[in-house]
C-alpha cells in the first residue's frame, strides 16, 4: 500500500468499508455460491474459443478454479469477498495459458464505438437548456449515457441474453433501458448543484469499466464536458486483462484515435490535461489499498479533487459506502437480481451517488 493514499481516503475506515465479508453474510455467500459454477463454464468457454485449446486445458481451469472456490467458502475464519473471488478467475486463466481471453472482442468493440463518436458528440452538443448556469439536460444525458455504456458487461449473464437475442443492440436500446429519474440510488441533483454553484474541480480520475460503448459512447462525451470546464482528467484503467474490461494500454489506443475524431479530446490529450494511467488492478473491482503507486503519485501532482469510480464491480461489489477526502461520484447500473433485491431496487436499476468533501 503506498503510504500517500492516505491524502485521498481514511485508510482504516476504507478498510471497513470497501467491500463485504461474504463469510459474514451468509445469504450472500450462499448466492455466490451457486453463482461461481455457472460463471466458471462461462469463462472456460471464452477461453477456449479465444485460444483454440483442446477441452484439457480449459477443463484443468475449472476444476482448479472450483477447487480453490470450495477452500475458501469452507474456510469460514478468513475474509472472504466477491472480489478475491473473480480476482481468483484472473490469477488461474493466466495460470492455465489464457491471458486476455476477450481481446478480439474488445479490439472489435472499441473500433465499432469509435464509428459513432462523433454522432453521440453532436447529440450531446445540440441539447439545450433555459438555465444559463448550468445545462441541466445536457448533464443528465451525460450522465445516462456513462450508465448505458456501462450495461455493456461481458461478466453479466442478463445482458449477454440481452445481446443475444439482439446482436444490433446499442447504445440507443440501453438509454432506453435505463430507468427514469429518481434513480434507485440518486444523488444527481446534489452533482449538478456542485457543478452550478461551486469552483470547477481542479482534476477527476475516473475509473473505467468496460470496452467498446462504454467507454466510447459513454465515458468519453463525459470526459469531455468535463475538459470543457477545465476540469483536467485521469482515466484510470486495469493494467491487466479482466473480462471485457478496458485496459490502459488499450485506452491510450482508444483516445489517440478520439483525439482524430475530436479537437477538444485532441487538444487536451496534446496538452497533457486528458491522460491515461495504470491502475495497478488486476480484477473487476477496485481496492484502493492497492492501487498503483505512481497513479497515486500522479493524482497528487494534479491535485485531483473529484474521484469518479463506474461500473457494477468497482462501485457496488467494492466502493458503494467508501468514503473519501475530496468529492466522488459513483456511477453504475445493477445487472445482478441478487444485488438489485439486496438494494431495494430491480435489474438495470441506476447508481449514480455523489458525495462531497463536507457532507
Amino acid at each position: 500500500m503506498h503510504a500517500k493514499v492516505s491524502n485521498f481516503l481514511d485508510i482504516d475506515a476504507y478498510k471497513e468499508t470497501f467491500e463485504t465479508n461474504l463469510n459474514k453474510d451468509e445469504i450472500a455467500k450462499n448466492f455466490w455460491a451457486k453463482q461461481i459454477p455457472l460463471l466458471i463454464m462461462k469463462f472456460a468457454a471464452q477461453a477456449k474459443e479465444s485460444q483454440k485449446t483442446d477441452d484439457s486445458v480449459a477443463q484443468a481451469y475449472k476444476t482448479e478454479y472450483q477447487e480453490n472456490v470450495d477452500l475458501l467458502m469452507n474456510n469460514k475464519e478468513d475474509f472472504l469477498s466477491v472480489r478475491i473471488l473473480l480476482e481468483l478467475n484472473e490469477k488461474l486463466l493466466e495460470k492455465h495459458g489464457f491471458h486476455d481471453v476477450w481481446k478480439a472482442q474488445k479490439g472489435a468493440e472499441n473500433s465499432k464505438s469509435l464509428t459513432m463518436l462523433s454522432q453521440r458528440l453532436i447529440e450531446i452538443d445540440d441539447i439545450k437548456d433555459s438555465d444559463e448556469n448550468i445545462n441541466k439536460r445536457k448533464w443528465e444525458e451525460l450522465v445516462r449515457g456513462v450508465l448505458a455504456g456501462n450495461i455493456f458487461d461481458s461478466g453479466a449473464t442478463a445482458v449477454q441474453e440481452i445481446l443475444n437475442d439482439n446482436q444490433h443492440f446499442g447504445l440507443h436500446d440501453a438509454l432506453k433501458e435505463i430507468q427514469e429519474r429518481p434513480w434507485l440510488i440518486d444523488s444527481f441533483d446534489k452533482l449538478l448543484e456542485r457543478f452550478a454553484n461551486g469552483s470547477k474541480h481542479n482534476c477527476a480520475a475516473f475509473f473505467c469499466d468496460n470496452s467498446g460503448v462504454d467507454i466510447v459512447l459513454g465515458v468519453l462525451p463525459f470526459v469531455r464536458e468535463l475538459l470543457k470546464r477545465e476540469t483536467k482528467v485521469i482515466l484510470c484503467a486495469n493494467s491487466g486483462p479482466s473480462l471485457n474490461d478496458v485496459t490502459a494500454k488499450e485506452l491510450v489506443d482508444v483516445v489517440r484515435e478520439a483525439t482524430e475524431i475530436c479537437p477538444i479530446i485532441k487538444e487536451n490529450y496534446l496538452n497533457k490535461n486528458l491522460i491515461v494511467q495504470e491502475s495497478g488492478q488486476r480484477g473487476c473491482c477496485l481496492n484502493f489499498l492497492n492501487i498503483d503507486e505512481h497513479l497515486i503519485d500522479i493524482m497528487l501532482l494534479y491535485k485531483v479533487d473529484l474521484i469518479i469510480i463506474e461500473g457494477m464491480g468497482r462501485s457496488l461489489h467494492t466502493n458503494l459506502n467508501s468514503r473519501f477526502k475530496c468529492d466522488s461520484l459513483k456511477l453504475a447500473v445493477i445487472k445482478n437480481k441478487f444485488l438489485a433485491s439486496r438494494l431495494g431496487g430491480n435489474l438495470f436499476d441506476a447508481i449514480c451517488k455523489y458525495e462531497n468533501n463536507s457532507t
